[in-house]
């Protein structure tokens, strides 16, 4: 049973000790539904109590998150004066020939990103019901990443989708698209390109000619809401850009200008939307390495099953 609000318990600072992430529900008890999560060491607000106290409603330190939590995990939050915060260093490995591999955090939150040269890699788009991760495994792919965004009944990509040269939706209107050439061209675009074979698409432009199209101050829900994100890009010289970032299983996931800063943070040219929330994975040989956002019955995060897949194939080093 919910509490009541009172101003004797509202106020009270408190640090999250669950690992690796604490569930935010609609109401006190597993039942309800999860609204959220906040990560280990963050500070919550508490705002009300159940009868017995073993369930605190809280908000986020960003009030990006408020509901209710078991207190089991929980701790009275001691203010410390401590030194500066280190960030956290970017990793950067060269996975395959031709490919660069980033992972960091930005805005507080876990990001991976693969940058492909066309050149070396082959993309092929897979018109498929499946997990990405099993997909790719089974097909031998060095990366795997979630398809389009997509309708729920019946199950398909909301925009332009070819596979392998096979048309399975016409473009519907003018949304921006990833387009391999026959010849292993790739291009972003909104129109179709002669000799496209595998081509997956997007909500919405994120960048067009080196600039962010997405206001940084955007009063509409869209703008103002933090997911986990999907998006892919062409860098300035060329080569191809695959971003996932981690949303709000454990972290909080990035807008959509965030988002599009830190594509051209690493010199993208031009990007779109490519979905996210409970869909965004990143595959690497067969493994998960990204957090997915949607709960398994187990109460741990569970890849969800898509109906299209992208598959990086490439040259493994020399």
């Amino acid at each position: 049973m919910e509490g009541h609000e009172s101003n004797a318990i509202s106020g009270s600072r408190y640090t999250v000790t669950a690992e690796p992430s604490l569930n935010v529900r609609e109401g006190a008890g597993t039942s309800n539904a999860r609204v959220g999560s906040v990560m280990p060491g963050e500070i919550v607000e508490k705002l009300d109590e159940n009868e017995d106290g073993s369930w605190y409603k809280i908000r986020s330190a960003d009030g990006m998150v408020t509901g209710w939590c078991s207190a089991e995990y929980l701790q009275v939050y001691e203010e410390k004066k401590t030194g500066p915060v280190e960030p956290v260093e970017d990793t950067t490995t060269n996975p395959a020939k031709g490919v660069t591999r980033i992972e960091g955090e930005r805005y507080g939150v876990r990001f991976y990103l693969t940058i492909c040269n066309p050149a070396d890699v082959r993309i092929e788009v897979v018109h498929e019901d499946g997990w990405p991760s099993a997909i790719g495994k089974k097909r031998g792919a060095k990366f795997a990443f979630n398809g389009d965004d997509w309708e729920r009944g019946p199950r398909k990509v909301k925009g332009m989708e070819v596979s392998n040269g096979t048309t399975y939706q016409k473009r519907t209107h003018g949304e921006p698209s990833l387009i391999v050439t026959k010849g292993g061209g790739v291009f972003i675009d909104h129109k179709n390109v002669s000799g496209q074979w595998n081509v997956t698409s997007g909500l919405r432009y994120l960048i067009q000619n080196g600039k962010n199209l997405i206001p940084a101050n955007g009063t509409a829900l869209k703008y103002k809401e933090r997911h986990a994100r999907s998006v892919r890009g062409l860098h300035a010289d060329g080569r191809v850009m695959f971003l996932t970032v981690d949303g709000q299983y454990v972290y909080k996931g990035m807008t959509l200008w965030e988002a599009a800063e830190l594509m051209l943070e690493f010199g993208c040219e031009t990007a779109f939307d490519g979905g996210g929330g409970g869909d965004s994975v990143d595959v690497v040989d067969g493994v998960i390495v990204s957090v997915p956002d949607d709960e398994g019955p187990d109460g741990k995060p569970t890849e969800r099953r898509v109906p299209q897949t992208i598959l990086v194939f490439a040259k493994e080093m020399d």
